[in-house]
């Protein structure tokens, strides 16, 4: 009770000379700006700098606005043609309106992933496995699209979506490793056929030739 009467009275003391303009200094670093509230409402953004506030009135709210990567956490996910997938994918982003990151939406990194994740999941969803492994790159564009439109209002900007790891089941990929081999040995019978047709038809023009001329 004693040190609580105490803070009150620092308290009282203090807040004449921050209201006066005095106060503490705080420094935002290159890379990030400041969102300046006053008694509790936005009044400005601030660059990079070194600042005096008041420690009554003012709070200083620091926004990255580098480049941010995040590593999406592998789901389960089922394909158009019924396979069960573990995938994972990386996200990067930039804040490019910290006013809007901050104030339009509450924590905006737990925001990218959810949306990530349900974005991945439909799109997923809607392929086949054989399209999925085939034409990654253009899933991976596709996504990046979709998420970069999802995430304008918050004010920021998504560049890219990657997905990291398609992990098939033990079992698909004992099939597809007979299927593989199957194929590898239809085409070396193809080839092989060719080769000895190539040879028989070489064998016949000779014999033609030497009747011709014995």
């Amino acid at each position: 009770a004693c040190q609580s009467c105490c803070g009150q009275l620092v308290k009282c003391i203090t807040c004449p000379f921050f209201l006066c303009g005095g106060g503490p200094v705080t420094r935002v670093r290159q890379g990030t700006v400041a969102l300046v509230t006053e008694f509790g409402r936005f009044r400005e953004t601030k660059p990079p700098g070194m600042y005096i506030y008041n420690v009554c009135t003012e709070d200083y709210i620091l926004v990255d606005m580098k480049t941010q990567v995040d590593d999406i956490k592998a789901q389960n996910i089922i394909t158009k043609d019924n396979v069960s997938l573990n995938v994972d994918a990386v996200v990067y982003y930039q804040i490019q309106d910290s006013y809007k990151a901050h104030f339009r939406v509450d924590r905006y990194k737990m925001a990218i992933d959810a949306l990530v994740q349900g974005s991945l999941k439909n799109l997923v969803g809607e392929h086949n496995l054989q399209t999925l492994l085939d034409d990654r790159q253009a899933v991976d564009q596709n996504l990046s699209e979709i998420l970069d439109e999802k995430t304008r209002p918050f004010g920021i900007k998504v560049y890219t979506v990657e997905i990291k790891k398609i992990e098939i089941p033990q079992s698909m990929r004992r099939a597809m490793a007979i299927v593989a081999e199957s194929h590898k040995e239809k085409e070396a019978k193809v080839i092989s056929a060719e080769g000895q047709l190539q040879a028989s038809t070489i064998l016949k023009q000779a014999a033609d030739q030497m009747s011709k001329n014995p």
